[in-house]
């Protein structure tokens, strides 16, 4: 079950720590001799120090790497130094010492100490590190992106406004489009949310990337949790979206939007057009709605704690969508499309599948549902609400659960290929027939 992952989660960060310490403690009988000899030289576990994506001004999260000594005399590191930094400063850790530079730091035979870096960029910051051990140099570069945002704090668009492409956007509290005004987001712009913050329209949003600029609404976490899992994986970074009353005209293309507490809501009489959209990982539902029109053509709804599309009433429409649920965390509490009332849904050549019921609706199903051409998980047959239906399948998505990949995307003998009645081009610029989001 998913929440076994969970578990797995936390028994990584465990054996990491207890791994680190473990592995300063140890001795063992080892020969203390040192030899001097040019041929005796470290080895690095990377050629590179990376530490990844950095806000500008802020603490960079810390990389980690180990120099061996796989000879069997001990070598010095004579000097082990910040060779070139500019825009900002590198501060290092090696074996448990903090500084800048080292000297004299001996390595036993076939042992390793660990080295760890972190940073303070400023914009175009670069970095390399020196290391010398008899008489050769090794420098090893340090990589990384620096980001500097625009920040957007309690902010309310009262007019029309545009984020421009490629831009990075910082957001903190609420960040509201005002009745009247039109938020536009273009393409290839990321919108990072802190802790707490929420994006509400009452307005009308406009987000339009393309397969090769795409926007993504995220949370402001970056790096890993350690070195192996990543906070891409960690569901409630921030609140969500939430579209008011008689929101309309609200259209996303190219936009992912992940990581969030509540997902995406919208209200009574409020509308919105997702096409190739990524809606991801949320603790809660994917996307509630009550009273809304919602038109969905190539969307990946993934990953919640409770149902992927929760609807009351409203009318919805599915074209060539996939909804999956591996949410990490815990067993989902909701089936993946959870219906009630008088909501109206039509759902053509999609994929549903995944851990949890894949359909919970009033009995007996109304005539105003109809699933056409889909492929489901679960079993079942066709009759007057689903008309030429693949059942008990599995899509066979190109996920590593193991290694928290979530990639919904077909492997290539998938019995969803080559499915679907007609050609389209998803959200990676690919074009196909297959069944779900992506050819």
């Amino acid at each position: 079950m998913r929440y076994l992952y969970m578990k797995k989660i936390l028994r990584l960060i465990h054996i990491h720590f207890s791994a680190l310490f473990i592995s300063i403690a140890a001795t063992g009988c080892i020969d203390d001799s040192v030899t001097t000899s040019g041929a005796a030289q470290p080895e690095f576990s990377s050629d590179t120090i990376s530490l990844g994506t950095m806000w500008a001004g802020e603490t960079s999260s810390t990389a980690m790497m180990r120099i061996y000594n796989r000879g069997a005399k001990g070598i010095i590191l004579s000097r082990v130094a910040v060779a070139v930094c500019s825009g900002g400063n590198l501060r290092l850790n090696l074996d448990g010492m903090s500084g800048n530079e080292f000297h004299d730091i001996e390595i036993r035979a076939n042992d390793s100490l660990f080295f760890l870096a972190e940073a303070t960029p400023a914009p175009g910051f670069t970095a390399s590190v020196e290391v010398t051990a008899n008489g050769l140099t090794h420098t090893i570069p340090v990589s990384g992106t620096t980001i500097s945002p625009m920040e957007l704090t309690d902010m309310t668009f009262t007019s029309d406004f545009t984020i421009p492409a490629g831009s990075s956007v910082r957001i903190g509290g609420s960040l509201t489009v005002a009745p009247e005004a039109t938020l536009t987001i273009e393409q290839g712009a990321t919108l990072y949310f802190r802790d707490g913050s929420r994006l509400t329209v009452e307005g009308t949003i406009i987000a339009g990337g393309t397969p090769g600029a795409q926007i993504t609404l995220r949370g402001d976490r970056l790096g890993n949790v350690v070195r192996s899992i990543p906070f891409d994986v960690m569901a409630g970074q921030w609140e969500g979206i939430d579209f008011g009353d008689a929101s309309c005209g609200n259209e996303l293309t190219c936009v992912s939007v992940l990581n969030t507490r509540s997902g995406i809501s919208l209200s009574s009489e409020s509308d919105i057009a997702l096409t190739n959209c990524r809606i991801s990982n949320s603790q809660s539902a994917l996307l509630t709605a009550q009273d809304a029109r919602i038109d969905a053509t190539g969307c990946e709804f993934s990953n919640a704690a409770s149902a992927l599309l929760h609807l009351s009433g409203g009318n919805t429409q599915l074209t060539r969508c996939t909804l999956s649920n591996h949410y990490l965390f815990s067993f989902p509490t909701g089936a993946a499309i959870t219906l009630l009332g008088d909501a109206a849904l039509t759902v053509t050549g999609s994929i549903i599948h995944g851990d949890g019921p894949e359909l919970s609706a009033p009995a007996p199903l109304s005539p105003a549902v109809l699933f056409s051409n889909c492929l489901f998980g679960s079993n079942g047959s066709d009759d007057s609400n689903f008309n030429g239906c693949i059942w008990q399948t599995d899509p066979l998505f190109m996920l590593d659960l193991d290694n928290y990949v979530m990639d919904f995307r077909l492997n290539p003998d998938s019995p969803a290929r080559n499915k679907a009645s007609h050609a389209r081009t998803d959200r990676f610029g690919v074009s196909g027939t297959s069944l779900g989001a992506y050819n």
